[in-house]
This record gives C-alpha cells, sequence and structure tokens, in this order.
C-alpha cells in the first residue's frame, strides 16, 4: 500500500513538474481549457481550470485520474488523488517560474526577443522567445494573450504545450480546494 503511494506521489510529482511552467501570469482572468502537452513525442491532454492566481490541472496517468492545484499567491501546491480520496501539500520552491522575481531570473539566463504578433486559437498573442545563454539549453517561444493574461502556447526544445477549447468565464472556487472527505498525507518532506 505505501510503496503504491509513493509510486502515485513520484507521479503526481513529475506531471507537476511538466504543467508548472506554463503558469507565468501573475493575475489571470477566469477560464478553462484543454492543455495539449508533447514531450519527447508523446502527448497527452488535460483540463485546465484558470483563476487570478489559481490553476487547476486535471489528468489522468496509468488509468488514474490526478489532480495538481497550484495557489501562487500562497506558494503551495496540492496534489489530489480522488481514487484515494488522499491529498498532499508541498511548498512552491522559490526560483521556479512562478517565483516573482521570474522576470529578472530569465534576464539572467536568457536573452529576450519580440517576435511581433499571431493569433492563436482566436486569441491575439504577442510571441516572445528567450534564447538561452546556456546554447545547450536551446530557446523557448511563448505566446502570451494579453486579454487572458496567459500564456497559451510554449514551444521549447522537446516540449510544447498548447491550450485549446478556451471558454473564458466564472469558476466555482470549490474547484481551488481540497474537497470535504479527502485525509492528508503526511511523513514526505518536500
Amino acid at each position: 500500500m505505501c510503496k503504491q503511494h509513493t509510486n502515485r506521489i513520484k507521479k503526481s510529482c513529475i506531471f507537476g513538474v511538466l504543467f508548472i511552467f506554463i503558469s507565468l501570469s501573475a493575475y489571470a482572468v477566469d477560464f478553462s481549457a484543454d492543455m495539449v502537452h508533447t514531450m519527447n513525442g508523446q502527448t497527452t491532454v488535460s483540463k485546465v481550470y484558470i483563476t487570478g492566481t489559481k490553476m487547476r490541472v486535471e489528468t489522468e496517468q496509468d488509468g488514474e485520474k490526478a489532480i495538481m492545484i497550484n495557489d501562487y499567491q500562497n506558494r503551495k501546491i496540492i496534489i489530489l488523488m480522488p481514487d484515494d480520496k488522499m491529498y498532499m501539500e508541498m511548498p512552491i520552491q522559490a526560483g521556479n517560474a512562478n517565483d516573482p522575481d521570474y522576470q529578472k531570473q530569465i534576464k539572467s539566463l536568457a536573452d529576450k526577443k519580440s517576435l511581433g504578433k499571431e493569433t492563436v486559437n482566436g486569441y491575439l498573442c504577442e510571441k516572445i522567445q528567450y534564447i538561452y545563454h546556456d546554447k545547450d539549453l536551446g530557446s523557448v517561444t511563448m505566446w502570451y494573450s494579453a486579454e487572458l493574461q496567459y500564456y497559451i502556447k510554449i514551444k521549447a526544445k522537446n516540449i510544447e504545450m498548447e491550450l485549446k477549447n478556451i471558454k473564458t468565464g466564472a469558476l466555482s472556487q470549490a474547484l481551488f480546494t481540497v474537497p470535504p472527505g479527502y485525509s492528508e498525507m503526511g511523513g514526505f518532506n518536500f
């Protein structure tokens, strides 16, 4: 049983690392979308819900549903395991893409280049490219929608993410909290 939970936690953490970089905006408008994520040729589709400084990502891995809630204002990540009615919390680490000083950090790692405007899935976006000083890292290109206040497409070496079927509108705050009846998993230090 413990090994099964440990494997789920590892999968959830990997899931979190894959998606955490997309939330570079401080305060997005409320919307939901399908997130199409391709990494090393493998594509997954997840459902995302964005409100202000919170993001919920629902996906299925190996037949099990995984839900991750990022709360950037309170600097925490909540991983829900619906099949077990369990959850765990961990801090958002300083230095990742969601850190308030991200723009300062990226300037020390890469040069920013504006590539003009482009429409992506019906939204006018500013197309931005960051070229890393470490040439092995290559570059990352991002499409930022001022209307959504969010990056809706990102391309980097072996990774691509795009939000599709975007629907704006108020979202229930219950999507961004631990549901009643869930037990906290303990014993993990992050």
